[in-house]
Parts: structure tokens; C-alpha cells; sequence
């Protein structure tokens, strides 16, 4: 953790092209050290130094850790009104989280080797470098063995976690001219994994299960086994909903993790996995002891901790907070009664964050807007192909830069501006690491945060042309199913990479330019101007959107690849549009001439 601070900003080199940090270029050393280590071990050669120093045996493997059905299970939510969905959902993509980071402990520990070895471990994936050694093969199909049984006993393997192995390859092959080989054989092997899924462990699944207290309230899928008590009666959760309903109301005030095997002390809480490894979290830092395996704090704008001596981990963990100003706020007397409730410091509830997309309007009580939510989805475009080919001179240090670089900007940066921007304040993060994220908020807001995350990623990677990203924006009400919006919004994500990336699609059906986008959020805004100072009116815009519509019908004719036959109605629109202009805006009354001619300029550029 010292060591990624002080030294991910000096160059390993002065000699040649200062292309990687020294940070980035020792941990991967210590890997490749770490692996040599044991292969030699294991073969009996440690003062060989022929043996040592001959690049062309087969001495590694690659370690691929890989969490699939992420998307399924996150937003599987009996219906949206259930107490308690934001802690859980939020808790769940943690949880998910700590699986992987459990996976990959235990894979260390199995093989006897040191954190150095994890090269990547973001977005529900690790990679790890591993010696070529007899029996590794065993090691992890015991581990496997315990693994598979704990993931289908809790998501009838709606969740699985996949560890493969590449084949084995020589220090010749992590040669740079090489590098690009070994990518394309952890694509196949994560791939191949995936299709063996709970492989010689499905007889673990569990046919019979007690469904007598109902299904679980919050998923509606598993039995209820945790019974919860409060204002509106009994509920039944299943236990992974209960673990999730408990973490997600920790999380917020979570300082420290401690990954241990013993029981643990004095806790907030914890998770036990298999083989009896247990997750701790602490509002304070825990005590340190020989039975921790791993500990770790969390990063916080201000530091609360009273001796800060663990490693430094960032999550991107920032939810909108009740602020003590914000109770009285007009746009929140329509809320229900459980989000009336909610008191400065409490996590807002997703009624909230859609209520603060209304504005205040010139009148006493005068409210504007709808109350939608937003659902932003966004990832880095071509990705893998960025990893394969986009390195000058791939080599591991690069590899291992390149991924913590990007995860860093999801992670630690982003979770940093939500928390600064007061326009972004009410943004609920559901996740953000390795390249993509998942976000929530008021709907205007969050049309803008999508085009200044565009901006900051571009100043990120320092305006390379060649990374780029692209996002999906699609609204909801507060009570519609969220699961229904993801899909949705991956869909839009979907369109706007089959029209060449670097897009985003958001309100218009089609995909658009990010620099497309940006031009009508300043037209948006202007129209808003004009419809706060009563020069436009909202049936105006209206019948303005109406003949738009008209507009695309006719440009999309056969000529130009769109249907066969073009109405009438829809072929006048140009005419239509100036009957309009000229008696709604040039002919209208209590407008100053120098604005009429402002505001047709602006709406015919439109």
C-alpha cells in the first residue's frame, strides 16, 4: 500500500522510454520472482543457476478467478418496494466482491504465495501468476471441492466462481514480442471455465428446500430462514439476503476488513465462507494478530481511524446522505411515509434520489419536473482488444499498470467526485471498479454526470483517441423494477457499440455522439431557460418534439435506408414548423423583439 503511493508516479526506468512506474514494474518482478521461487523449489534446483536462468522451460501458468451471473443475481428483487432494497442492493455487489477477494486468498494459500502474485483483481475477476509445479492441479480442484458446494448452498447456482489454470509457458513467452499469445490463452481459459460451471459438484444442489416460512421477501427465490420483526410485522429472508440486508446497513460506516480463520473478536459483523475463512468488518481498526490472513482499511475523504496502519483499499461505496438541510424540501411531502421518515445522516431511499430531480418553481409551492430515476451503465470500449494490441511493447509490468490504472478511475476518482460535485450528491452507486459501473440518480442530474464522466475519463487517459467509452442511460419511476431498467439500459449499451462505440445512447432511441450529446444537454438547458422565464410554453415543446418526430419519419425514407411509404402529415412537417414558429414565438405577445429573434435563431439550429 506504501509502496503503490509513493512509487506508482516514478518511472522504472530512466534509461529508456519511462513507460511503466516503478510501482507497476516491481510488483510484477516480485510475481514472476515468486513463481520461479517454487517451480525451483519443487524441482530441487534453487543453487542451479543454468536451471534458473534457461527461459525456455515451462516454469508458469496463469490463475484465472473468475465471478459469473453477476448481473442476474445483483438485481434479483421480488418486487421494488421491499424494505431495506437500497442497503441491500448496494451490499450485494460488495459481497460479491469480497467472494472474489476470498477466492483469490485461497488460492495463495493453497499454492504458498504471496500477495505480489495477484496481478489483477477488479470487477469480479483476478489473475494471478503461479508456478508450473506438480500437484497445482490437485491444490485447486480440493479447493474447488469446497468452493462449489458453499456457491450452490447459497445461489443454487445462479453465481458461480470459475478458477482455471492456462497451460503451462516459458519466461520466453512473458517476453514482450510474446505477451500478446498469453492474452488470447486467458481469454480461452476464463471462457472454458465458464462452460464447466460447478463441474463433478452439482450433486450438492439442494432439491429439497423448507419453503414453509415462504420464499425470501427481498429476492423472492430462496426459502425465508431469517426471520426480521419490525414496524410492518414478520418478514422472512433467505440467509444470503439476511448477510446482505446486514452489510448493506454496515457499510456506509465500515472502516476495516480482517480476513481471518478463527472466529474473530469484537466485530461490526462478518461473513464466513468456506473452510471457515471469515470476512470481519470494524468501525474502528481491529486488532492486529497472528491469525489475520489479510487485513485492510477503507479509504475515506477524511480519516477516521486512530492508528491508520493497515494497507489502503479504495471501494466505490459512496450512497446519497439525508443532509439536515434537505428534510424540508418541497419535492419530498409527496414521498411515502418510510422515506418521511428518514432522518439527516440516513442513507436516502431511491424516492428520494427521483424527488431530487424537481425543482422549485417561481410560484409559492410551485413544483417542476418528473420524478425519474436514472439508471447510467458504462464500460470501456474494446477492452480486451486494448490489452491484446494497444500496448507498444506489452509485457506483464504493462499489463498489470494498465489494469490497476483503469480500476483506479471507477474505484477511487469516481466515488471522489460524486462526493465533491454538489451536482452528483444524490448519485447511488451500486458499483464502479475494474472498467465499468452501474449508477442511480435523479434523472437530470445523472444525464449530466454521464457527459462529465465522458470528460474527466478522456482527461484520464490523456485524450487518447484510441480509449474511449461509452454508456447507456434509461429512466424509471421509483417503483418500477430495476432489474427491468439494467437490461434495459444494457441493451442501450449494446446499441450504442454496434454504432461504433465512443457513444452514448440516452433519451433519443438512437445512439448518439458524446459530442452530439453534450450539444443537447446545452440545447436542453436553454429550453429550460426559455420555459422558466414563460417565452416558451410546455405545449410548445410539445408539438415541437411531435414534429421532430415527424422529421426523422421522413429522413429515414427509402432513399436513405428507412420504411417504404412516408405519410403525408409527416412530409409537411417543414411547413408545419414554420406556421408554428411564426405564430408561437414571432407573433407572440409580451415578448421584446430582440428575444423573438434570439429564440427563432435558437430553435431553428435545433
Amino acid at each position: 500500500s506504501l509502496f503503490e503511493r509513493f512509487t506508482s508516479s516514478i518511472p522504472s526506468s530512466t534509461i529508456d522510454q519511462p513507460d511503466i512506474s516503478l510501482y507497476d514494474h516491481s510488483r510484477s518482478a516480485a510475481a514472476i520472482a515468486a513463481a520461479l521461487y517454487r517451480w525451483h523449489e519443487a524441482e530441487g534446483s534453487l543453487e542451479d543457476a543454468l536451471r534458473i536462468t534457461d527461459r525456455s522451460l515451462r516454469k508458469f501458468r496463469f490463475l484465472i478467478g473468475d465471478l459469473s451471473g453477476i448481473q442476474d443475481t445483483l438485481f434479483r428483487l421480488a418486487h421494488q418496494q421491499i424494505k431495506g432494497v437500497n442497503r441491500i442492493l448496494r451490499a450485494r455487489s460488495f459481497a460479491m466482491l469480497l467472494v472474489t477477494e476470498a477466492a483469490a486468498i485461497e488460492c495463495r494459500r493453497v499454492l504458498d504465495l504471496p500477495a505480489f502474485s495477484v496481478l489483477q483483481s477488479a470487477g469480479g475477476r483476478f489473475l494471478m501468476l503461479v508456478a508450473d509445479v506438480p500437484g497445482v492441479q490437485d491444490a485447486l480442484a480440493g479447493l474447488r471441492a469446497s468452493i462449489d458446494p458453499w456457491m450452490l448452498q447459497r445461489w443454487r447456482g445462479e453465481l458461480s466462481l470459475n478458477i482455471a489454470l492456462t497451460e503451462a509457458f516459458s519466461g520466453e513467452d512473458l517476453m514482450r514480442q510474446r505477451y500478446p499469445a498469453l492474452q488470447e490463452k486467458i481469454r480461452l481459459a476464463a471462457e472454458a471455465a465458464k462452460l464447466r460451471a460447478f463441474h463433478g459438484h452439482l450433486k450438492a444442489v439442494h432439491s429439497g428446500d423448507d419453503y414453509s416460512n415462504g420464499p425470501c421477501s427481498a429476492c423472492g427465490v430462496r426459502p425465508g430462514e431469517c426471520r426480521d420483526t419490525g414496524e410492518d410485522g414478520e418478514i422472512w429472508r433467505c440467509r444470503v439476503c439476511d448477510d446482505e440486508h446486514r452489510l448493506g446497513a454496515a457499510l456506509p460506516r465500515i472502516r476495516a476488513l480482517a480476513w481471518m480463520r478463527r472466529p474473530p473478536g469484537p466485530a461490526g459483523g462478518r461473513l464466513r465462507f468456506w473452510d471457515e475463512l471469515t470476512c470481519a468488518w470494524y468501525e474502528d481498526q481491529p486488532l492486529i494478530t497472528s491469525d489475520l490472513e489479510s487485513a485492510a482499511r477503507i479509504y475515506q475523504a477524511e480519516e477516521t481511524l486512530a492508528a491508520p496502519s493497515l494497507a489502503l483499499r479504495f471501494v466505490a461505496n459512496y450512497v446519497p446522505r439525508m443532509e439536515s438541510d434537505e428534510t424540508g424540501k418541497p419535492a419530498y411531502r409527496l414521498l411515502s411515509k418510510e422515506a418521511l421518515d428518514v432522518r439527516p445522516g440516513e442513507l436516502k431511499l431511491f424516492e428520494h434520489i427521483a424527488a431530487d430531480a424537481i425543482e422549485s418553481g417561481a410560484g409559492e409551492g410551485e413544483l417542476r419536473g418528473e420524478m425519474l430515476l436514472a439508471v447510467l451503465k458504462a464500460d470501456v470500449d474494446r477492452l480486451g482488444q486494448i490489452f491484446a494490441s494497444g500496448l507498444q511493447s506489452p509485457s506483464l509490468g504493462r499489463f498489470a499498470g494498465l489494469s490497476r490504472f483503469l480500476d483506479f478511475f471507477f474505484s477511487a476518482y469516481l466515488p471522489e467526485l460524486l462526493r465533491r460535485d454538489s451536482r452528483f450528491k444524490s448519485t447511488y452507486t451500486v458499483y464502479a471498479g475494474g472498467d465499468d459501473l452501474l449508477l442511480i440518480g435523479p434523472w437530470r442530474q445523472t444525464a449530466e454526470l454521464a457527459a462529465v464522466l465522458r470528460e474527466k475519463f478522456q482527461q484520464w487517459v490523456g485524450g487518447n483517441p484510441q480509449v474511449t467509452i461509452s454508456a447507456a442511460l434509461e429512466l424509471i419511476k421509483p417503483d418500477q423494477p430495476l432489474n427491468r431498467a439494467v437490461r434495459n439500459a444494457e441493451a442501450r449499451l449494446e446499441a450504442a457499440k454496434d454504432q461504433g462505440r465512443n457513444r452514448i445512447s440516452a433519451i433519443d432511441p438512437l445512439p448518439q455522439t458524446w459530442e452530439d450529446y453534450r450539444r443537447q444537454l446545452i440545447s436542453a438547458e436553454t429550453i429550460h431557460a426559455y420555459l422558466s422565464k414563460s417565452a416558451l410554453s410546455q405545449s410548445f415543446v410539445y408539438r415541437m418534439l411531435a414534429l421532430d418526430r415527424a422529421r426523422l419519419a421522413v429522413e429515414s425514407s427509402p432513399r436513405n435506408g428507412g420504411p417504404e411509404r412516408v405519410s403525408l402529415e409527416d412530409a409537411g412537417w417543414r411547413a408545419l414548423w414554420g406556421y408554428q414558429l411564426a405564430r408561437n414565438v414571432l407573433s407572440a405577445r409580451g415578448l421584446a423583439d430582440s428575444v423573438k429573434r434570439e429564440l427563432a435563431a435558437f430553435l431553428n439550429s435545433l
